[in-house]
Protein backbone atom coordinates (compact mmCIF):
# COMPACT_ATOMS: atom_id res chain seq x y z
CA UNK A 1 0.00 0.00 0.00
CA UNK A 2 2.83 2.66 0.75
CA UNK A 3 4.67 1.63 -2.12
CA UNK A 4 1.14 2.34 -4.40
CA UNK A 5 0.89 5.90 -2.57
CA UNK A 6 4.45 6.62 -3.64
CA UNK A 7 3.94 6.02 -6.98
CA UNK A 8 0.52 8.09 -6.96
CA UNK A 9 2.67 10.72 -5.70
CA UNK A 10 5.40 10.36 -8.69
CA UNK A 11 2.45 10.29 -11.14
CA UNK A 12 0.54 13.87 -9.09
CA UNK A 13 3.91 15.44 -9.50
CA UNK A 14 3.63 15.11 -13.30
CA UNK A 15 -0.01 16.38 -13.46
CA UNK A 16 1.71 19.24 -11.07
CA UNK A 17 4.16 20.12 -13.33
CA UNK A 18 1.91 20.11 -16.57
CA UNK A 19 -0.75 21.94 -14.33
CA UNK A 20 1.19 25.23 -14.36
CA UNK A 21 -0.66 26.84 -17.20
CA UNK A 22 -1.92 23.91 -19.21
CA UNK A 23 -1.02 20.31 -19.49
CA UNK A 24 2.65 20.52 -21.18
CA UNK A 25 3.12 17.94 -23.77
CA UNK A 26 5.90 16.49 -22.03
CA UNK A 27 4.20 16.69 -18.75
CA UNK A 28 1.71 14.71 -20.07
CA UNK A 29 3.93 12.31 -21.94
CA UNK A 30 5.87 11.50 -18.56
CA UNK A 31 2.84 10.62 -16.67
CA UNK A 32 1.79 8.46 -19.31
CA UNK A 33 4.91 6.93 -19.62
CA UNK A 34 5.31 6.37 -15.57
CA UNK A 35 1.43 5.65 -15.74
CA UNK A 36 2.41 2.79 -18.13
CA UNK A 37 5.40 1.74 -16.84
CA UNK A 38 4.11 1.64 -13.20
CA UNK A 39 1.65 -1.24 -14.57
CA UNK A 40 5.01 -3.31 -16.18
CA UNK A 41 6.79 -3.33 -12.83
CA UNK A 42 3.94 -3.98 -11.09
CA UNK A 43 2.02 -6.56 -13.06
CA UNK A 44 5.27 -8.97 -12.91
CA UNK A 45 5.93 -8.04 -9.10
CA UNK A 46 2.33 -9.10 -8.66
CA UNK A 47 2.02 -12.30 -10.70
CA UNK A 48 5.26 -13.63 -8.68
CA UNK A 49 3.17 -12.80 -4.88
CA UNK A 50 0.17 -14.49 -6.63
CA UNK A 51 2.72 -17.62 -7.23
CA UNK A 52 4.33 -17.39 -3.59
CA UNK A 53 0.50 -16.90 -1.83
CA UNK A 54 -0.74 -19.80 -3.56
CA UNK A 55 2.42 -22.29 -2.91
CA UNK A 56 2.75 -21.11 0.98
CA UNK A 57 -1.52 -20.61 1.75
CA UNK A 58 -3.79 -18.25 3.12
CA UNK A 59 -2.61 -14.48 4.00
CA UNK A 60 1.20 -13.67 2.66
CA UNK A 61 4.40 -11.69 4.40
CA UNK A 62 7.90 -11.11 3.40
CA UNK A 63 8.53 -13.95 4.77
CA UNK A 64 7.03 -16.27 2.49
CA UNK A 65 9.56 -15.13 0.19
CA UNK A 66 13.00 -16.54 2.42
CA UNK A 67 14.80 -18.99 0.20
CA UNK A 68 12.64 -18.20 -3.15
CA UNK A 69 16.56 -17.78 -4.85
CA UNK A 70 17.49 -20.72 -3.99
CA UNK A 71 14.44 -22.90 -5.07
CA UNK A 72 13.44 -20.66 -7.76
CA UNK A 73 16.20 -18.48 -9.31
CA UNK A 74 14.86 -16.85 -12.04
CA UNK A 75 11.79 -16.13 -10.36
CA UNK A 76 14.01 -14.72 -7.53
CA UNK A 77 15.80 -12.69 -10.47
CA UNK A 78 12.60 -11.46 -11.67
CA UNK A 79 11.06 -10.11 -8.60
CA UNK A 80 14.91 -8.39 -7.73
CA UNK A 81 14.49 -6.48 -11.30
CA UNK A 82 11.05 -5.22 -10.67
CA UNK A 83 11.77 -4.01 -7.54
CA UNK A 84 14.91 -2.39 -8.71
CA UNK A 85 12.83 -0.72 -11.08
CA UNK A 86 10.29 0.22 -8.64
CA UNK A 87 13.31 2.00 -6.76
CA UNK A 88 13.83 3.65 -9.91
CA UNK A 89 17.60 2.29 -10.25
CA UNK A 90 19.25 3.20 -14.07
CA UNK A 91 19.05 0.28 -16.92
CA UNK A 92 14.84 0.34 -15.66
CA UNK A 93 11.94 1.19 -17.03
CA UNK A 94 11.00 2.96 -13.67
CA UNK A 95 14.32 4.68 -13.49
CA UNK A 96 12.78 6.32 -17.08
CA UNK A 97 10.15 6.73 -15.81
CA UNK A 98 11.23 8.96 -12.83
CA UNK A 99 13.59 10.56 -14.86
CA UNK A 100 11.15 11.61 -17.15
CA UNK A 101 8.72 13.08 -14.36
CA UNK A 102 11.44 14.64 -11.90
CA UNK A 103 12.04 16.92 -14.94
CA UNK A 104 8.76 17.88 -15.94
CA UNK A 105 8.83 19.10 -12.47
CA UNK A 106 11.92 20.89 -12.19
CA UNK A 107 11.27 22.11 -16.02
CA UNK A 108 7.96 23.57 -14.47
CA UNK A 109 9.92 25.59 -11.94
CA UNK A 110 9.11 23.27 -9.10
CA UNK A 111 12.60 21.73 -8.25
CA UNK A 112 12.02 21.16 -4.44
CA UNK A 113 8.72 19.01 -5.96
CA UNK A 114 11.85 17.02 -7.91
CA UNK A 115 14.48 16.74 -4.50
CA UNK A 116 11.56 15.74 -2.43
CA UNK A 117 10.60 12.74 -5.00
CA UNK A 118 14.14 11.75 -5.45
CA UNK A 119 14.13 11.57 -1.53
CA UNK A 120 11.46 9.79 -0.98
CA UNK A 121 12.12 7.01 -3.77
CA UNK A 122 15.65 6.43 -1.56
CA UNK A 123 13.40 6.19 1.22
CA UNK A 124 11.62 3.24 -0.49
CA UNK A 125 14.23 1.52 -1.53
CA UNK A 126 14.28 0.39 2.11
CA UNK A 127 11.29 -1.52 1.26
CA UNK A 128 12.35 -3.16 -1.64
CA UNK A 129 15.74 -4.27 -0.72
CA UNK A 130 13.85 -5.77 2.10
CA UNK A 131 12.48 -7.99 -0.12
CA UNK A 132 15.31 -8.64 -2.34
CA UNK A 133 17.59 -9.55 1.07
CA UNK A 134 14.74 -11.80 2.06
CA UNK A 135 14.80 -14.26 -1.30
CA UNK A 136 18.36 -14.29 -1.38
CA UNK A 137 19.96 -14.04 2.32
CA UNK A 138 17.23 -15.75 4.37
CA UNK A 139 16.54 -19.76 4.77
CA UNK A 140 13.16 -20.76 3.94
CA UNK A 141 10.42 -23.26 2.09
CA UNK A 142 9.36 -20.96 -0.37
CA UNK A 143 8.45 -23.29 -2.75
CA UNK A 144 6.73 -20.97 -5.53
CA UNK A 145 5.42 -22.55 -8.71
CA UNK A 146 4.07 -20.45 -11.54
CA UNK A 147 1.84 -21.44 -13.80
CA UNK A 148 2.21 -21.31 -17.82
CA UNK A 149 -0.07 -17.89 -18.33
CA UNK A 150 1.88 -16.43 -14.83
CA UNK A 151 5.36 -17.48 -16.41
CA UNK A 152 4.16 -15.80 -19.79
CA UNK A 153 3.55 -12.58 -17.88
CA UNK A 154 6.59 -12.74 -15.57
CA UNK A 155 8.99 -13.16 -18.65
CA UNK A 156 7.27 -10.41 -20.69
CA UNK A 157 7.15 -8.20 -18.46
CA UNK A 158 10.94 -8.69 -17.22
CA UNK A 159 11.76 -8.36 -20.51
CA UNK A 160 9.22 -4.70 -21.43
CA UNK A 161 11.44 -3.61 -17.48
CA UNK A 162 14.84 -4.05 -19.25
CA UNK A 163 14.32 -3.10 -23.20
CA UNK A 164 12.42 -0.12 -22.25
CA UNK A 165 14.53 0.66 -19.72
CA UNK A 166 17.03 0.88 -22.59
CA UNK A 167 15.17 1.96 -24.77
CA UNK A 168 12.45 4.09 -23.56
CA UNK A 169 11.74 5.89 -26.60
CA UNK A 170 9.03 3.91 -28.66
CA UNK A 171 7.36 3.85 -24.77
CA UNK A 172 7.13 7.27 -24.57
CA UNK A 173 6.33 7.67 -28.19
CA UNK A 174 3.22 5.56 -27.88
CA UNK A 175 2.62 7.71 -24.47
CA UNK A 176 2.66 11.11 -26.98
CA UNK A 177 0.97 10.03 -29.99
CA UNK A 178 -2.27 9.07 -27.46
CA UNK A 179 -1.99 11.96 -25.98
CA UNK A 180 -2.17 14.11 -28.99
CA UNK A 181 -4.98 11.44 -30.51
CA UNK A 182 -6.51 12.39 -27.37
CA UNK A 183 -6.27 15.97 -27.15
CA UNK A 184 -7.21 16.17 -30.78
CA UNK A 185 -10.70 14.33 -30.68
Amino acid sequence: AYSSIAHAGYILMAAVAGGKGSLTEFAASAMLFYLLSYMIMNLGAWSIVIAVEKKQGEGNSIDDFAGLSARQPLLAIAMALFMFSLMGLPTTVGFVGKVYVFSAAINAGYMWLAVIGVATSLISAFYYLRVIKVMWMSGGESQAVLPIPLKAVVGVTAVATLVLGLLPAPLMDVASRALLSLFRA
